[in-house]
């Protein structure tokens, strides 16, 4: 079964980097740091979270809201690392 949420994963990042790069104008680079950076990044390498299964709408939303609203308490309780200058009003 972890081989399974390993593919899903595989499919759902490059998703959600692909509507980062539509909606905020970032490079895939930047896009793909966006989200290993992110909150959300820790809590879908961990399959028991079940993030697996879910939409990359809903990742997307997850990160967004992370990043818009740094002290709730998902960005608080998994803090973003360093992001590039570039995601500043993200």
């Amino acid at each position: 079964m972890t081989d399974t949420h390993h593919l899903v994963k595989t499919i759902l990042i490059p998703q959600v980097a692909e509507m980062l790069m539509h909606d905020k104008g970032l490079s895939e680079n930047e896009a793909l740091h966006a989200i290993y950076n992110s909150p959300v990044a820790p809590l879908l390498e961990d399959d028991s979270m079940g993030l697996y299964g879910q939409s990359a709408l809903y990742l997307y939303g997850l990160i967004e809201n992370a990043w818009e609203n740094p002290h709730t308490e998902l960005a608080t309780k998994f803090p973003a690392q360093t992001v590039s200058a570039s995601l500043s009003g993200f």
